[in-house]
């Protein structure tokens, strides 16, 4: 199989199983995440990033990339709390871009992070 045939070379050998890996790692960390918001902040760009992945994925990758990113999403979405990106926002811009996404509007409730987030 050529390099360009893989269904993970991407732009210039960006690889979708890569951000999957670490969008899900990230995602399975957050119950006691181990960084600061300026981790976080910079961690959740990697779910930006798989929104574009999938854009440019053949439709057939698309469908691949999108089921494992639904599952990766449930993880994260059971392990943060929907706060309209208030506490997020007050280190971050990207909550009140208007194209952000619904990720950007969530925080981790407990842990560390989630005790310093309480107080912004």
């Amino acid at each position: 199989m050529a390099e360009s045939d893989d269904p993970d070379y991407w732009a210039g050998k960006v690889s979708p199983s890569r951000y999957l890996s670490d969008w899900r790692a990230f995602a399975e960390s957050l119950d006691d995440y181990p960084g600061n918001i300026d981790d976080y902040t910079h961690d959740m760009l990697m779910r930006d990033s798989l929104v574009k992945i999938i854009e440019r994925a053949k439709p057939a990758d698309q469908t691949v990339i999108q089921d494992e990113l639904d599952e990766i999403d449930a993880i994260f979405t059971s392990r943060t709390i929907d706060d309209e990106g208030y506490a997020v926002g007050h280190y971050s811009r990207r909550p009140s871009d208007p194209g952000a996404g619904w990720w950007w509007k969530r925080r981790p409730p407990s842990g560390r992070l989630g005790e310093y987030l309480d107080h912004p």
